[in-house]
């Protein structure tokens, strides 16, 4: 009985370690501080990760307010140096948290951008005023 035990322990140890030392594949999401639209209203942006290799096809993304900017629409796309991708454009509004959106990469990449092209996902609420994500790289 001592024998079993003993070898459950050792086997029990030795998948911990396992587990514990295995790489982790999952992307890290990447969230924004709070950026000011005006006065008191705060947005920050949140994608599902940094860097986006060539197996991904999209970009989630949704976007949080602190409370004080009551209803906001929006559109969000994603900025690549000076230029927009419209193609892969998303509306909405919201008052606390938009929806989860997903912003596609194949505009980006039929438009021959180089492999690690750094890019935003950008909001424009209907007020005039924008918020961006972090840069993110795409590949």
């Amino acid at each position: 009985m001592k024998k079993i035990f003993k070898n459950l322990t050792i086997a029990a140890v030795a998948v911990a370690s396992l587990v514990t030392l295995t790489p982790n594949d999952k992307a890290e999401a990447a969230t924004t501080g709070w950026q000011t639209l005006w006065g008191n209203c705060k947005v920050r942006i949140w994608v599902d990760a940094y860097t986006y290799t060539k197996g991904a096809t999209t970009i989630d993304t949704w976007a949080e307010q602190n409370g004080a900017c009551g209803r906001l629409d929006y559109e969000a796309y994603l900025r690549v140096g000076q230029g927009h991708f419209t193609e892969s454009q998303v509306t909405g509004s919201f008052t606390g948290r938009s929806n989860t959106k997903s912003l596609y990469l194949r505009p980006i990449r039929n438009a021959g951008l180089n492999s690690g092209s750094s890019a935003r996902v950008e909001y424009n609420f209907y007020n005039g005023n924008f918020a961006q994500s972090h840069n993110i790289t795409v590949y």
